[in-house]
């Protein structure tokens, strides 16, 4: 991704703007990105420009030679600013910084299992996705459901799949065994999980 020159200079390399473009967007400002030591997920937090709230986001690819994918919103706190996500080196775990109710800075935990992606320790806003992995019907359930909410399958590639407003139940039977992420977005929610299909 980039050469090392001495130990405070990077430089880039033929293939670094490729690899970035899909991370790298004009409309937001992004920054403190952090690398798996495997080298296949990166985490980040973006700004959008025109905005006043942080998202923490992960970009991945299969192969160390892959470019990043699109970015899939992890959490996102209005008013918070939660930021500079840091993954453990087993990836089970990511810490990183937002206000409290008293605007001080402190520093959190999301837990990742193998069922549900990255979740927060704390509040996991009370969604559930099940069963996974699944190898037909996959059922969401939403803290709310009386509220607006849009539910979308991505590819590993970020590419979109599937979206829907209306039902909690997706129908994965069609799909071809793998790995995908479901992202859910609620009015002030954003949850992102793994799903296998099988």
């Amino acid at each position: 991704m980039a050469q090392k020159v001495n130990d405070s200079t990077f430089n880039k390399t033929m293939y670094s703007d490729a690899i970035f473009s899909n991370v790298n967007d004009t409309n937001y400002i992004v920054y403190a990105p952090q690398l798996t030591k495997d080298g296949l997920e990166l985490y980040y937090t973006r700004l959008l420009k025109s905005g006043f709230n942080t998202e923490i986001c992960v970009s991945v690819r299969n192969t160390v030679a892959d470019t990043f994918s699109l970015p899939m919103v992890i959490y996102s706190n209005y008013g918070y600013f939660p930021e500079a996500a840091t993954p453990t080196t087993d990836k089970q775990k990511i810490y990183y910084h937002q206000k409290d109710n008293t605007f001080t800075y402190k520093i959190y935990l999301r837990y990742r299992t193998a069922t549900t992606g990255i979740n927060e320790q704390t509040n996991n806003q009370n969604i559930k996705a099940f069963p996974n992995p699944t190898n037909s019907v996959f059922n969401i359930i939403l803290p709310n459901p009386s509220e607006h909410f849009t539910l979308t399958i991505y590819s590993t590639l970020a590419q979109e799949l599937y979206q829907t407003s209306d039902n909690t139940s997706i129908d994965m039977s069609n799909f071809a065994k793998g790995i995908y992420f479901l992202k859910v977005k609620l009015e002030k929610i954003n949850w992102t999980s793994k799903i296998i299909k099988e």
